[in-house]
Protein backbone atom coordinates (compact mmCIF):
# COMPACT_ATOMS: atom_id res chain seq x y z
CA UNK A 1 0.00 0.00 0.00
CA UNK A 2 1.55 2.86 -1.05
CA UNK A 3 0.58 6.31 -0.34
CA UNK A 4 0.04 9.17 -2.98
CA UNK A 5 -0.96 12.97 -2.79
CA UNK A 6 -4.39 13.87 -3.62
CA UNK A 7 -4.85 16.35 -6.81
CA UNK A 8 -7.49 18.72 -4.76
CA UNK A 9 -6.36 18.68 -1.16
CA UNK A 10 -2.81 17.64 -1.21
CA UNK A 11 -2.87 15.43 1.81
CA UNK A 12 -1.64 11.86 1.31
CA UNK A 13 -3.95 9.08 0.11
CA UNK A 14 -3.91 5.28 0.04
CA UNK A 15 -3.50 3.76 -3.30
CA UNK A 16 -6.07 1.18 -2.69
CA UNK A 17 -8.63 4.47 -1.80
CA UNK A 18 -11.61 4.79 -4.23
CA UNK A 19 -12.28 8.69 -2.51
CA UNK A 20 -9.90 11.00 -0.16
CA UNK A 21 -10.61 10.71 3.22
CA UNK A 22 -10.19 14.72 3.58
CA UNK A 23 -12.13 16.32 0.90
CA UNK A 24 -14.14 13.34 -0.51
CA UNK A 25 -12.45 13.93 -4.29
CA UNK A 26 -12.58 10.66 -6.70
CA UNK A 27 -9.11 8.79 -6.95
CA UNK A 28 -7.45 8.26 -10.38
CA UNK A 29 -7.73 4.92 -11.00
CA UNK A 30 -3.72 3.25 -11.81
CA UNK A 31 -3.59 1.80 -15.81
CA UNK A 32 -4.37 3.27 -18.56
CA UNK A 33 -8.45 3.00 -19.84
CA UNK A 34 -9.36 0.82 -23.17
CA UNK A 35 -8.85 4.51 -25.12
CA UNK A 36 -5.47 5.31 -24.25
CA UNK A 37 -4.56 1.69 -24.61
CA UNK A 38 -6.15 1.70 -28.13
CA UNK A 39 -4.32 4.92 -29.24
CA UNK A 40 -1.20 3.72 -28.05
CA UNK A 41 -1.40 0.09 -30.49
CA UNK A 42 -3.05 2.43 -33.43
CA UNK A 43 0.47 4.72 -32.72
CA UNK A 44 2.35 1.88 -32.31
CA UNK A 45 1.50 0.27 -35.53
CA UNK A 46 1.45 3.79 -37.48
CA UNK A 47 5.19 3.48 -36.30
CA UNK A 48 6.14 0.62 -37.53
CA UNK A 49 4.86 0.88 -40.90
CA UNK A 50 6.41 4.60 -41.21
CA UNK A 51 9.81 2.87 -40.25
CA UNK A 52 9.51 -0.33 -42.23
CA UNK A 53 7.94 1.14 -45.05
CA UNK A 54 10.57 4.08 -45.20
CA UNK A 55 12.91 0.82 -45.56
CA UNK A 56 12.35 -0.61 -49.11
CA UNK A 57 15.19 -1.09 -51.26
CA UNK A 58 15.85 1.88 -53.79
CA UNK A 59 15.58 0.63 -57.53
CA UNK A 60 17.18 2.52 -60.60
CA UNK A 61 13.33 3.90 -61.61
CA UNK A 62 12.96 5.71 -57.54
CA UNK A 63 16.72 6.52 -57.46
CA UNK A 64 16.06 8.34 -60.88
CA UNK A 65 12.81 9.78 -59.73
CA UNK A 66 14.12 11.48 -56.62
CA UNK A 67 16.92 12.97 -59.34
CA UNK A 68 13.97 14.65 -61.38
CA UNK A 69 12.48 15.23 -58.62
CA UNK A 70 15.25 17.82 -57.35
CA UNK A 71 15.99 18.88 -61.02
CA UNK A 72 12.66 20.15 -61.36
CA UNK A 73 12.75 22.06 -57.90
CA UNK A 74 15.80 24.21 -59.67
CA UNK A 75 13.84 24.79 -62.58
CA UNK A 76 12.46 28.50 -62.66
CA UNK A 77 12.25 29.55 -66.46
CA UNK A 78 9.78 27.70 -69.12
CA UNK A 79 13.59 26.64 -71.15
CA UNK A 80 14.99 25.44 -67.64
CA UNK A 81 11.58 23.50 -66.99
CA UNK A 82 11.49 21.88 -70.57
CA UNK A 83 15.19 21.01 -70.30
CA UNK A 84 14.60 19.56 -67.16
CA UNK A 85 11.79 17.41 -68.57
CA UNK A 86 13.89 16.26 -70.94
CA UNK A 87 16.73 15.38 -68.59
CA UNK A 88 14.22 13.51 -66.59
CA UNK A 89 12.80 11.52 -69.56
CA UNK A 90 16.29 10.54 -69.97
CA UNK A 91 16.86 9.37 -66.45
CA UNK A 92 13.91 7.36 -66.69
CA UNK A 93 15.07 5.66 -69.94
CA UNK A 94 18.34 5.06 -68.02
CA UNK A 95 16.67 3.20 -65.07
CA UNK A 96 14.74 1.28 -67.41
CA UNK A 97 17.20 -0.20 -69.44
CA UNK A 98 18.77 -0.95 -66.17
CA UNK A 99 16.29 -2.22 -64.65
CA UNK A 100 15.73 -4.36 -67.44
CA UNK A 101 19.06 -5.72 -67.81
CA UNK A 102 19.37 -6.70 -64.11
CA UNK A 103 15.85 -8.61 -63.94
CA UNK A 104 17.31 -11.36 -67.13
Amino acid sequence: MALVKCKDCDKEVSTEAKTCPHCGAPMPKEGMGWFATSVMIVGGLVAAFLIFGAMQPETPRSVARERCDKIKRLAYTAAEKRAAEDVCAELMRDADRKWASSTE
